[in-house]
């Protein structure tokens, strides 16, 4: 939930260790392509936030599902406390939806990994086996709609540091974007996450 000149949306599903904090976690972001230089706009927006917030390492996968860094050297996911992968330019599938992603993240989830999934990337649960409910999936586009966040579990940590008494006042909403959005997936419509806990709501409910 981050609004930026084209990071504008974040809202996704996040699985992390137990019992690590934030400044501890040595943070893999993925990208589906084969360069850095490949990367459209949300994907590096979401790069350099990971980098301005942890010493994050951009993680590159190819066309066979093998992740390296932007040398080209080979990585071992395991290696990280957790892994964020933001699909804000497009809906489409890309290599990290085939099998051999697919797998390589359920093992890595198994082995107590944390995984952020972004965007249109939020539909993944549903292949990964963590959430029986479908995501419905939109790529970007342009309209005038407001859309804006309600949060429900205000306690939760993903919350931390914003004041509900102050700027949340009335209505308790965080306004996210007002004029066009990246791509995105979203429970609506299908009665809510069955595995998950539900940290915050559309306007649209």
């Amino acid at each position: 939930m981050i609004r930026a000149a084209s990071l504008s949306v974040i809202v996704g599903f996040l699985a992390l260790p137990v019992g690590i904090s934030a400044e501890e976690l040595s943070c893999g972001v993925l990208l589906p392509q084969t360069s850095l230089d490949q990367s459209g706009p949300e994907a590096k927006a979401a790069r350099q936030l990971a980098e301005k917030l942890t010493a994050a390492t951009p993680i590159l996968v190819d066309q066979e599902g093998k992740f390296h860094d932007a040398s080209g050297q080979e990585v071992a996911l395991k290696n990280f406390g957790v892994l964020w992968y933001h699909q804000g330019d497009s809906a489409e599938r890309t290599a990290l939806h085939e099998a051999a992603g697919i797998e390589a993240l359920k093992a890595y989830v198994a082995d107590g990994g944390g995984l952020f999934l972004s965007g249109a990337a939020l539909a993944m649960v549903h292949d990964l086996g963590l959430e029986p409910t479908r995501p419905r999936l939109f790529g970007g586009g342009q309209d005038a709609y407001q859309a804006s966040i309600f949060p429900v579990e205000t306690a939760h940590p993903v919350f931390g540091g914003l004041d509900f008494e102050g700027i949340f006042t009335g209505s308790t909403i965080l306004n996210v974007t007002e004029r066009g959005y990246p791509a995105f997936s979203d429970f609506h419509g299908s009665g809510g996450p069955k595995n998950g806990m539900l940290l915050a709501r559309a306007n649209s409910g």
